[in-house]
């Protein structure tokens, strides 16, 4: 097998519309990975990674171990990945199975992985499968609580992990609600919470018999927002995978019933020691409102199509900026974004939203009037992001009145100044003549000026003829 590897042909260059292959191999301390294109019924090398594992690289599942040089190659082999279709082939059980063996013996080399490791892989896959099994068996408990006072509104959420570690969440409820209301919000706020969690199983507690009796439909909800709640909560529900919901005596709850009370009062002091929160509105529309959907195609509507379903413009130059164009751009949450080099993503959005957003940075409660470059800056600080956005900036700020108004004047003239200095008076003239007039007495019929570029002093002389005796 060394020798046939000691005569492997040169790297070749795929060409546009082929179909590649890739190997994968993993050991224990090793990975690699191996690119090839099949050409009359044989198999060239394109591409090879081969590299150690290090650190916590080690202590990788077979599978992620597996993953780890698809992911490098994926990285470092961009552009083949966006032009060709990739067949993955390796020995590990997939759903496709291998249908060549040439490049698996060559990533097998290179990652040097020994016969008696094959049980060992074994072991870790069964031990995965197992621990897999237990977390979706895990149960998440939930203890919810609402207060609602005169000076105001608030919920606490205690949150309990399989493993006991204790979540503690405090909202303060900035809207006009009742103690029932207040009960639904912290139920919903703990569901929100259990779902970014990803919790499968669910068992939420809450000292409102109210609460529990109308979800389990044993009270009726004759008023429309209680209605709404209840159809939220079980909304909420179905997004687990088992949910139970208990009523627990207050003595159960005292953690949650307290974090609701300071809530509802003050919550400044909570804030370095559990996570604070502030609804400005209720999870329910209090009315029906129809809402219509914006069909107009912005400049994200191309980037979008191509990055959800691979759909690209018609012609080939077009099709060809899309792809480098797109790699700047990722969908988070059907969101789109743009990857940022040294910070978060930006949330890019289209041209009425860009307007808004200069005007609430430049115009809003907390604006400066501030030049371009400045608003720029705080807009991409505040994660957005829009094409032209200098120019954006530089519109908004020309029609802003306060703007104009409170803008720095210049002193400065419109024309240079061109300095006339003179030693002393009468020293420079400026002469000038006028004429043909009339003849006057005499026969004279022109004028000669004369100024002083000091003292401005005037002297005219008429003449009949000009001559070079008579200017002198």
């Amino acid at each position: 097998m060394k020798d046939y590897i000691y005569k492997l042909p040169t790297l070749a260059t795929p060409v546009p519309g082929e179909d590649l292959l890739l190997y994968l191999s993993a050991s224990k301390a090793t990975i690699s990975a191996v690119m090839m294109v099949e050409r009359e019924e044989k198999q060239i090398p394109i591409y090879f990674i081969s590299r150690t594992l290090k650190g916590s690289e080690e202590r990788y599942m077979p599978l992620e171990k597996l993953t780890l040089p698809l992911v490098i190659a994926s990285r470092r082999l961009r552009r083949y990945f966006q032009a060709h279709k990739i067949t993955l082939l390796t020995d590990q059980p997939l759903q496709k199975a291998r249908t060549a063996t040439k490049g698996q013996l060559l990533a097998d080399f290179l990652a040097e992985v020994p016969e008696e490791e094959e049980n060992e892989l074994l072991k870790w896959k069964s031990l995965e499968e197992e621990e897999k099994k237990k977390e979706d068996e895990v149960v998440w408990k939930l203890f919810t609580d609402g207060a609602s006072s005169e000076e105001g509104s608030g919920a606490g959420i205690t949150l309990i992990s399989p493993e006991g570690v204790e979540l503690t969440y405090v909202i303060r409820l900035d809207f006009e609600n009742t103690n029932n209301t207040a009960e639904y919000e912290a139920l919903l706020a703990g569901l929100r919470l259990a779902r970014k969690m990803r919790a499968r199983h669910v068992e939420a507690n809450t000292d409102s018999q109210l609460v529990v009796k109308q979800y389990h439909g044993e009270y009726q909800t004759k008023d429309s927002s209680m209605a709404q709640y209840v159809n939220r909560v079980k909304k909420l529900a179905k997004t687990f995978k088992t949910f139970k919901l208990e009523y627990i005596p207050r003595g159960r709850n005292r953690k949650s019933d307290a974090l609701s009370k300071l809530a509802s009062v003050a919550f400044d002091h909570l804030a370095r020691e559990v996570k604070v929160e502030v609804l400005t509105s209720p999870s329910i529309t209090m009315e029906e409102v129809a809402t219509v959907d914006n069909d107009e195609e912005t400049w994200m509507t191309l980037i979008i199509r191509f990055l959800k379903d691979g759909k690209l413009p018609e012609g080939d130059w077009a099709a060809r900026k899309m792809r480098v164009k797109a790699l700047q751009y990722e969908l988070i949450d059907r969101e789109l974004y743009r990857r940022s080099y040294l910070g978060p993503s930006l949330k890019c959005v289209d041209n009425e939203e860009a307007k808004y957003v200069v005007r609430e940075i430049n115009e809003g409660i907390c604006g400066m009037h501030s030049g371009p470059r400045t608003v720029v800056a705080k807009a991409m600080n505040a994660g957005f992001y829009w094409p032209r956005m200098y120019e954006t900036a530089s519109e908004d700020v020309k029609k802003c009145d306060n703007c104009q108004v409170h803008a720095p004047m210049t002193h400065r003239h419109k024309h240079p100044m061109i300095p006339v200095s003179t030693s002393w008076p009468f020293h420079k003239w400026a002469i000038d003549i006028i004429g043909p007039f009339p003849k006057g007495l005499g026969g004279v019929k022109y004028v000669v000026v004369a100024i002083d570029y000091f003292t401005k002093w005037i002297e005219a002389r008429p003449l009949e003829k000009i001559t070079g005796e008579q200017m002198k």
